[in-house]
């Protein structure tokens, strides 16, 4: 039994893949493991959860205070924004104590949705490749690209395939990471600490390329070159086999061998024997149009209350590439589901055609309903020309949908009315803060009141005294053009000691504000300075010491100078 504590989340915006970060030297860092299978963190995604009847908004950004080119998360809520934190975790715990003082902890993966089915099934949409990792031994590596060729020697894989692990080397341990890549005519193993490279070897083969690390550091010499790079692993060899099965186009559909064998690699096993996979193809192929709506297309050949699985239209879809079609949707999953596909060999002409009418809205998007209900159809298509009579805005879109925005779903809203989750969010928002449709409430004027006279006087009076600062001869600050201060103390002692003299003068916080830019500074080295030391570059009396003490040699000289 699941015990795990579910979240109400909604993906508000399914992000993108970058082939640099996902696919890359640290494309590792950027899927993470669920049920056995690596889900991509996609860039810009954006998740929504409700906590104690406030809405956090979690979004996936590039690089880290201390990693560039890992993932990030950011949280915002009732206009508060965190820091880069690098766990989903680390960002939402943290806005959580800032608003509720509370000690309340929570998983960054549930609070993201990362165990929602239907949320991992939309980061998985249009994945290129699906990386996965293999163990050798104690260690984990990540097979994160595959390229395939003809060469036995080399296991069949190509050009394009890349792997990575994590282990320590060197007498002081140090984190690094080692990623494997396969050229056009050599390979590579790349040494990274730091996100830096600081070791680069290449060789013809796996087997070559290890021998030279070898040379250098004496690692994982327990395994050969090919088995390092993942390559001989059963799982690698398995999806190599995959993409080497031959594929044709349009022409060779008449060929039922061949479409057999393809069948059998990519469909038999998701769909049931007694669905007419080939008769579709082939009366696809003499229809006069090129292209069909795959769901819609797929409904006449399956019965009348079949349920498909997701898995199986991935496998449709790997049928179609495999016989030569494209897929030539010109809108992202967020706007429909629907999908166009084309049997043309070049499929450039049929793509500009939907672009065109996509682009002039001559393209129903829509998925049919089954059940169709006169009332909520006129009730959607009234709202939804309310909203286009209305300008965009606090005053006018935003308020309009803000009449219905918490009565329904994310999906229900954008599929209906076919607006954008960052507007039904916005929506949301101004309900909540108005109440829905209402006008907007006048915010109040903010006051600030400004610190006395008296309690600046005795803050300058405090930082005049030379027994708290030494002030610079001849540097000033670039803002208030008033000379640098140079703190004997740090701004805690500081703060103790001013606080002693006016007890009932500036607070804590006020008194490290006043201290905040570049007039006040302090430096641990600032004892015994002299005047002429101030001037020529701030150098202590003990660095004038050691100098004499290595540039004079007789005794007696070095006592006068000291």
């Amino acid at each position: 039994m699941n015990k795990c504590k579910k979240y109400d989340v909604s993906l508000i915006k399914v992000g993108k893949l970058d082939e640099e970060l996902h696919f890359g030297a640290f494309g590792r860092f950027w899927w993470k493991s669920r049920d056995n299978i690596l889900y991509p963190i996609r860039l810009e995604m954006k998740t929504l959860v409700t906590l104690n009847k406030t809405h956090f908004i979690i979004t996936v950004v590039k690089g880290t205070s201390v990693a560039a080119f890992q993932p990030g998360y950011i949280c915002e809520a009732n206009g508060i924004t965190s820091s880069v934190y690098d766990t989903p975790s680390g960002a939402i715990n943290f806005l959580y104590h800032i608003l509720f003082s509370s000690k309340t902890r929570f998983s960054g993966p549930l609070i993201c949705g990362f165990n929602d089915k239907e949320i991992n099934k939309r980061i998985l949409d249009d994945i290129p490749f699906q990386p996965f990792t293999i163990m050798v031994g104690n260690l984990q590596i990540f097979i994160g690209m595959i390229g395939v060729s003809d060469q036995e020697n080399l296991g069949y894989v190509g050009p394009g395939y890349l792997s990575s692990f994590i282990y320590r080397v060197g007498e002081e341990k140090i984190r690094t990471l080692f990623v494997q890549q396969i050229h056009q005519r050599h390979c590579s193993v790349a040494l990274y600490q730091d996100e830096r490279i600081k070791l680069k070897y290449s060789g013809k083969n796996p087997v070559e390329v290890w021998k030279e690390v070898w040379k250098k550091i004496e690692v994982l010499q327990n395994w050969d070159g090919k088995t390092l790079f993942g390559i001989n692993h059963e799982k690698t060899q398995n999806l190599v086999n995959i993409l080497r099965t031959p594929s044709c186009t349009i022409n060779e559909w008449n060929n039922e061998i061949m479409m057999t064998q393809l069948y059998k690699q990519h469909l038999y096993k998701f769909t049931p024997a007694s669905i007419p996979w080939y008769e579709f193809l082939l009366n696809w192929k003499e229809y006069k149009c090129n292209i069909i709506e795959l769901y819609s297309a797929l409904e006449n050949i399956y019965p009348e209350e079949y349920q498909f699985k997701e898995r199986e239209f991935r496998a449709w879809k790997a049928l179609l590439r495999s016989v030569g079609c494209t897929n030539i949707t010109p809108f992202d999953k967020d706007k429909s589901d629907k999908e166009f596909w084309t049997k043309a060999e070049n499929p450039i002409d049929d793509k500009h055609v939907l672009i065109y009418l996509y682009e002039n809205n001559f393209l129903d998007m829509s998925l049919p309903d089954d059940n169709p209900n006169p009332i909520v159809n006129k009730f959607w298509s009234c709202f939804n020309e309310s909203l286009k009579v209305n300008k965009k805005g606090i005053d006018g879109k935003r308020r309009i949908l803000s009449i219905i925005a918490d009565d329904f779903s994310y999906e229900e809203i954008r599929t209906n009315l076919l607006v954008a989750p960052t507007t039904i969010f916005d929506a949301r928002k101004y309900a909540r803060l108005n109440g829905p449709g209402a006008k907007q409430i006048e915010k109040p004027i903010r006051t600030v009141a400004k610190l006395s006279q008296e309690k600046l006087e005795q803050f300058s009076i405090f930082f005049e005294d030379k027994a708290n600062v030494i002030m610079s001869s001849y540097k000033s600050d670039a803002k208030t053009q008033l000379p640098v201060l140079y703190l004997k103390n740090t701004k805690k002692a500081l703060w103790e000691k001013f606080q002693e003299t006016y007890p009932n003068g500036l607070k804590r916080t006020t008194f490290y504000c006043q201290l905040e830019g570049n007039r006040y500074q302090y430096r641990e080295d600032m004892g015994g300075l002299c005047a002429i030391c101030n001037t020529y570059g701030y150098e202590v009396f003990g660095y004038l010491k050691n100098l004499i003490q290595k540039e004079v040699s007789l005794m007696e000289i070095q006592v006068k100078l000291d």
